[in-house]
């Protein structure tokens, strides 16, 4: 079976605190492989995330609607602030 891929919008505190076992240092080996999962790439409002994502051999998107253009991403880890979750997730 292959891996699903998939990106993360919102590439902060949630994502570091959630996902990294502690906190990016720009470390991939700090991201729990997935059995059946890939993480690709990020997107975040704030454009100094971008280093980070790219110092883990992640794609960096400007925006959320290119993340969702991209047809290599299957599916997307919404770590936003709550009041955004609601909103990101419909689109």
């Amino acid at each position: 079976m292959s891996k699903l891929n998939y990106a993360i919008i919102g590439f902060g505190g949630i994502a570091e605190n959630r996902i990294a076992k502690e906190g990016f240092a720009l470390d991939k080996a700090r991201f729990d492989e997935l059995k059946n999962a890939r993480l690709i790439a990020a997107t975040d409002l704030n454009p100094a995330r971008q280093e980070a994502a790219e110092a883990l051999g992640l794609k960096w998107y400007a925006n959320m609607d290119a993340v969702l253009a991209d047809p290599q991403v299957q599916a997307v880890f919404v770590a936003t602030n709550n009041l955004t979750h609601a909103p990101v997730a419909a689109q």
